[in-house]
């Protein structure tokens, strides 16, 4: 009975020491599990700082608008590429574009038909584009109408230390939506500015194209 009693109570005591850990801990806890899986060095893993902010159903912590934004990214930088060889294309057709010369010269004419050929397929292409850009564009409004800014889990600012494989001493920041209770990373992205991708460059892009969807600006 007294041994019963002792396992019971280690039991208990070790419920409470879990029930009572901390969001940043839990936190912690499994981004810990997580770098186990991913960094060739763990032994060098070592937190710098955590910070925990609400993740709610909006625009903001809508992982599945992530996927959305950076193909408008991408779009809208085509779009800027395109417009760029329609003017650089009509700027050469415009100079070949004289009856004097490409009547009576091949080499004037062919420039003439390439210049035209090139604003042909920048058209085109803008085209099918800026259709596409309009049709994300509708998509925001219709999401922003269904988001309600319900709390449903936790965004997770979390800078470390480690080494890399040839064991260079490195500063990483990541940032994790995790859910309620801090057991399950749902997503994760750079934290580091200069990324290509950042949280803080994703926070730009959205309000951005959101800026763009309510104005109905087209560039």
């Amino acid at each position: 009975m007294k041994r019963l009693i002792s396992y019971c109570f280690i039991a208990i005591t070790a419920y409470s020491i879990c029930g009572c850990q901390s969001r940043e801990e839990k936190a912690l806890a499994t981004i810990r599990e997580s770098m186990n899986k991913t960094l060739d060095d763990f032994n060098s893993y070592e937190p710098v700082e955590t910070k925990i902010d609400s993740l709610k159903y909006d625009r903001y912590g809508d992982t599945l608008l992530v996927n959305v934004i950076l193909r408008m990214k991408l779009t809208e930088d085509m779009i800027v590429s395109f417009e760029k060889d329609y003017k650089k294309a009509k700027e050469l057709f415009d100079i070949w574009d004289d009856p004097r010369m490409y009547n009576y010269s091949n080499f004037a004419y062919n420039k003439r038909k390439k210049a035209y050929d090139d604003m042909q397929i920048a058209a085109i292409g803008l085209g099918a584009l800026e259709k596409a850009q309009q049709e994300y564009l509708d998509t925001l409004l219709i999401l922003d109408k269904k988001y309600t800014g319900e709390l449903y889990g936790w965004r997770i600012s979390h800078k470390y230390r480690y080494k890399t494989k040839d064991g260079t001493p490195s500063l990483n920041h990541l940032i994790y939506y995790m859910d309620k209770k801090c057991e399950k990373i749902l997503f994760k992205m750079s934290g580091n500015d200069e990324d290509d991708f950042s949280w803080q460059k994703y926070v730009n892009y959205l309000d951005h194209f959101y800026s763009k969807a309510k104005t109905g600006t087209k560039k």
